[in-house]
This record gives structure tokens, C-alpha cells and sequence, in this order.
């Protein structure tokens, strides 16, 4: 699905030397992100230093010793995966964000005018998600709608696991 046809793309930037950041709002999300996309999750050991990019939490926006700094990227691409809950973590959660949320905004603000493309995917996309990166991108966006239906699939419900294992028998 998305996640793979992202994975294509993230895989041509990184071969022409563009390093990409995976914004997502969970940190096992972020993990498994890393290795599909190759790029270091934010805290671990990377020889390359994250000058592939990295995959990290919103959260790691925030200051701290070797956090990200806008000023050591000239450009990037940043995907954000799940934005809809990413932006909800951001504005509203109420983990260590909260008490950094206006750095968090303003390293974000910093790193916009690096951003050469920004890739934002949800499986239940919003306007306010759309329109929240039209604003810090200063770009109107190019939305693509994936609106396959199945021809026919059936659904079928059973009162118990019971049951529907005797009817799988």
C-alpha cells in the first residue's frame, strides 16, 4: 500500500544523496519505519551519522544534547506517516511534548524552508492535516486519492470464536 509505494521513493532520494526524515507520533512506529524506509531510527547507533535522515517521534524535535538541529541540513525530504495522528500527538498529547510544544513548533518552522518535498499519508487523510502543511510549507499541496473499492467481498459476523472456529471446521 502507501507505506510501500513512500518506501520507492524515499529509496530514490536517498540514492541521490537526500537525506529523509520519517516523522511518526509512536516510537515502535518509528522503529519499523527505519528499517523499511534505511534509514537510522533517531536513537540508535549509526555510523553514518544520519546523514541518510532519520526515522523519530515528533517528540525528538525537541532540544537536546545531539537532538536535531535545522542548521545541519541544507535540504531534505520529510515524510509523515499517520499524520493525522501525528499532529494530534503534537498539539494536544501529553507526554514530554507538552512541555516543549513551542520549540517543537518552532524547530519544525526551522527545518520548512529545507524541505524540498513533503510526503504526508494517512489512511483517513484531513483538511486540517493538509492544510497545517500547506501553511509551514508556504505550498499549496498535490493530494493523491486512493479510491479503489473491491468489487465484492463478504463479511461475515459470529457471536462467538467458538463458533466461527466450528464453522471454519
Amino acid at each position: 500500500g502507501k507505506t510501500q509505494a513512500i518506501a520507492l521513493k524515499v529509496k530514490e532520494y536517498l540514492c541521490d544523496g537526500i537525506p529523509c526524515f520519517i516523522l511518526v507520533h509512536l516510537e515502535s512506529l518509528a522503529k519499523a519505519l527505519a528499517q523499511t524506509f534505511g534509514v537510522a531510527y533517531r536513537t540508535e547507533s549509526d555510523p553514518t551519522k544520519g546523514v541518510y535522515g532519520y526515522s523519530l517521534c515528533v517528540d525528538s524535535l525537541m532540544p537536546k544534547k545531539d537532538g536535531v538541529n535545522p542548521d545541519d541540513w541544507e535540504e531534505l525530504v520529510l515524510i509523515v506517516d499517520e499524520v493525522d495522528q501525528v499532529l494530534s500527538h503534537l498539539l494536544t498529547g501529553n507526554t514530554a511534548v507538552a512541555d516543549y510544544r513551542p520549540t517543537i513548533l518552532n524547530t519544525l518552522s526551522a527545518l520548512a524552508p529545507k524541505i524540498m518535498q513533503c510526503i504526508i499519508a494517512d489512511a483517513d487523510l484531513t483538511d486540517t492535516s493538509v492544510k497545517f502543511f500547506e501553511n509551514l510549507l508556504g505550498e499549496k499541496a498535490f493530494i493523491i486519492n486512493n479510491e479503489y473499492q473491491y468489487d465484492s467481498i463478504s463479511f461475515y459476523k459470529y457471536g462467538s470464536a467458538s463458533r466461527l472456529l466450528s464453522q471454519a471446521m
